[in-house]
């Protein structure tokens, strides 16, 4: 793919230097070229994704679980650098770190699985919060006894 270059400066003073695909969209320039690739096709495609953030040099996932789901779309301005909108119903979104991210899958697991991921990709802890054991519902028999709720069976008691 062939890019243009430029740099875009914030209020902070500080310059950030963004590859701009032929579309017109802005990715920053550690991101690699196959991850650009990817993330426009499924822009393209309005692809529901989950994007997981970590580190670019040793690939160890940060295992972030807000704002890493929804589609890819575009900031407007002058330099239109990718934001991850979380429904359809979504009027905007917070921009994408596309040079941190280590890996990219569908949202729905019937769609497929990953669709990229970072050459040395891990997570330090293997098990996923919603597997710990308070979420798991309970294991102990329910007690016997009637019912309390009213007559009418709308709530409140005898």
């Amino acid at each position: 793919m062939d890019y243009t270059y430029t740099e875009g400066k914030l209020s902070n003073g500080n310059t950030i230097k963004y590859k701009v695909t032929p579309s017109g969209t802005a990715y920053h320039v550690d991101t690699p070229d196959s991850l650009v690739a990817t993330l426009e096709r499924l822009r393209n495609n309005r692809t529901r994704i989950r994007v997981y953030y970590g580190d670019r040099e040793t690939g160890r996932d940060w295992e972030e679980q807000y704002g890493v789901l929804g589609t890819i779309g575009r900031s407007t301005g002058s330099i239109k650098i990718p934001l991850m909108i979380a429904t359809s119903r979504s009027m905007g979104g917070g921009a994408l770190l596309d040079n941190c991210i280590v890996k990219v899958e569908y949202a729905n697991r019937r769609q497929g699985g990953v669709i990229w991921q970072h050459v040395k990709y891990y997570r330090e802890n293997t098990e996923h919060p919603a597997s710990r054991s308070y979420y798991k519902p309970s294991t102990k028999p329910r007690r016997k006894g009637r019912a309390r709720t009213s007559p009418s069976g709308f709530g409140g008691t005898r």
